[in-house]
């Protein structure tokens, strides 16, 4: 009895210490977190930054693209050379470009951005081959990251932004035109594959010895509303799509114009066939009292990285 009693003393004493690797607790990962999936608004304004600096680096703005193009009714009052006709058919083509200016270490911070866009319509079925118009259109624009400020589950506020645009055709005389105008943006997602911007404008005020055309908001509206979307077919395929909607707001003498752009991606994801239908006025600035449907078909610069 005295010996059960001492092997059970013995069996009572102090604990063994614990083994101290089978006690520690686990090391917190080192690996960094997986960024979510950029939306494509994210990519165009590069809001996901303190990765790179991308100051000074040339990146797509709108679109790029070489199209024949088609309309109904051919504005003759465009016509640089009156002893031609204006054709209904042309070659449109557009470049587009934008450079960050300067870049915020801070993902909540503005950047600021300058771009530069040009549009030509060129007569190639007249006989001498005029351009009938051409647009240039340099901006500056600062954007602001929105980060969480409002975020309804599959709608996000991505960014606002505001700038300054000036756009001309650098022609004399009576078929002179230009503006100037201030320009907000107001960019949402929508899902994975949807984007919306929306920019409401104000054209700055010349005088009347300057304005070459006066009533030109009347006709290319005080902003228009983008919504881009991607339809997927499977891993690879997807036809990217643009609907543009500009309107004056006028109740009684209402006019604006919608627009409609179709790429379907045919090299690496970047060159694609392009496909634009467009309605109303102003689709150049030669034709901004001008109303007029047109179809282009040709090929386009997609995004890249």
């Amino acid at each position: 009895m005295a010996s059960g009693l001492l092997l059970l003393g013995c069996h009572a004493g102090p604990p063994r210490p614990a083994d101290p690797r089978q006690e520690a607790p686990l090391a917190p990962s080192t690996a960094p977190a997986e960024r979510p999936p950029r939306s494509e608004l994210a990519r165009h304004f590069d809001l996901d930054k303190g990765k790179d600096n991308d100051k000074f680096q040339l990146m797509p703005h709108h679109d790029t693209f070489v199209a024949l193009h088609g309309a109904n009714d051919a504005n003759e009052a465009s016509n640089s050379s009156p002893s031609d006709d204006v054709k209904h058919g042309e070659l449109e083509f557009q470049f587009s470009l934008k450079m960050k200016l300067l870049e915020s270490d801070a993902d909540d911070q503005p950047d600021l951005w300058f771009a530069y866009t040009q549009q030509s319509h060129w007569q190639i079925f007249q006989p001498s081959g005029p351009f009938r118009e051409t647009n240039y259109e340099p901006e500056t624009f600062v954007i602001q990251p929105t980060g969480a400020w409002c975020d309804w589950g599959a709608v996000k506020l991505e960014l606002v932004g505001l700038g300054i645009n000036h756009q001309s055709n650098g022609r004399g005389g009576p078929q002179s035109r230009s503006w100037n105008r201030v320009i907000g943006q107001l960019g949402l997602t929508v899902g994975d594959d949807t984007s919306v911007m929306l920019r409401p404008w104000w054209r700055i005020p010349e005088s009347a010895v300057n304005d070459d055309n006066p009533d030109l908001s009347k006709f290319m509206g005080a902003g228009d509303l983008v919504i881009d979307h991607d339809f997927r077919f499977g891993d690879k395929e997807r036809l990217v799509t643009s609907f543009l909607l500009r309107n004056n707001l006028r109740s009684g003498d209402n006019r604006g114009a919608v627009q409609l752009s179709l790429a379907y991606p045919i090299f690496n994801d970047r060159i694609a066939l392009f496909c634009r239908a467009f309605g109303g006025f102003g689709e150049t600035l030669i034709d901004y009292d001008h109303r007029q449907h047109s179809i282009a078909f040709g090929i386009s610069l997609l995004d890249w990285d």
